[in-house]
């Protein structure tokens, strides 16, 4: 569901139509996908504070899953905090030398 997520968002597919696939989502708080599908639901609306919450909460689940830090990173990037977005970035790449999202 994580690299759909992604996959969606990289080939242009509306919020409206992401959307109606995140709505289908079985919400399950164990599930670090989940925070990170949910994530860039709220990132695809523009709504850069709910998806920062949602990626903080997956950082919190795995620690050493870079592409959540990367995805935090982005959003922080998008809200103009580029110090933040820096230090997402770096642990991504502490997590995952090969992670090339975060470089």
């Amino acid at each position: 569901m994580l690299y759909f997520c992604s996959f969606c968002g990289s080939i242009g597919i509306t919020a409206e139509m992401y959307g109606n696939v995140c709505v289908d989502v079985q919400f399950s708080v164990k599930f670090l996908q989940t925070w990170c599908a949910v994530g860039n639901c709220f990132s695809l609306r523009h709504d850069n504070e709910s998806a920062i919450k949602f990626f903080i909460r997956a950082v919190q689940l795995a620690p050493q899953f870079a592409y959540a830090h990367t995805l935090l990173g982005h959003e922080y990037a998008y809200g103009d905090d580029y110090e933040r977005a820096m230090a997402c970035y770096r642990k991504a790449i502490h997590c995952d030398s090969r992670h090339y999202n975060a470089w």
